[in-house]
């Protein structure tokens, strides 16, 4: 029966058919010597039987081939998918680096500025102390609440930062 994926299958008929070679040795159920030469049975038998498995041999290793040929585009496929996820991945890294780069900006800019109001505010907490405009009771570090000082960040935030939260999702 021949295969018929095999693009080749017309070329390998043509091929000789090497004739099988006499076996020599001792015959393991008679345990008679057989000599080189000599034949038990007819030659069309052996020359049958020999184009048979040779046939068989042809088409196994041309479906072996296909097989290997098919592993090998298969494994491209999945390289190729693997490279372009790869590629996007970077790529969502890096504009998490970036966003992250600025929001550590911001919040250094916004740590400084709450550093200067803190030395604005002992400075006038020192000056009022010192004039006694107010009594000492009431006189609170504006540190212990810094919810009150600072704005909601959203109003405060600039517009390449906004929208940035540690739930949000890069998909």
């Amino acid at each position: 029966m021949l295969n018929s994926l095999s693009p080749h299958s017309k070329i390998e008929e043509t091929l000789p058919v090497m004739p099988e070679k006499p076996r020599r040795g001792t015959d393991a159920e008679t345990g008679i010597h057989t000599p080189p030469c000599s034949h038990n049975g007819s030659s069309d038998g052996n020359s049958d039987n020999v184009k048979i498995r040779l046939k068989k041999n042809r088409e196994s290793a041309c479906r072996s081939r296909l097989k290997k040929k098919q592993q090998a585009t298969q494994m491209q496929e999945e390289y190729d998918t693997l490279l372009s996820e790869n590629t996007q991945i970077q790529q969502k890294i890096d504009c998490c680096k970036q966003r992250i780069s600025k929001v550590e900006e911001y919040n250094a800019r916004l740590k400084k500025s709450i550093e200067n109001m803190q030395i604005q505010q002992n400075l006038v907490l020192t000056l009022l102390t010192q004039r006694k405009q107010i009594p000492s009771l009431y006189i609170k570090p504006l540190t212990k609440n810094l919810n009150d000082i600072i704005p909601p960040l959203k109003s405060v935030l600039p517009e390449a930062v906004r929208g940035i939260t540690p739930a949000t999702s890069f998909k």
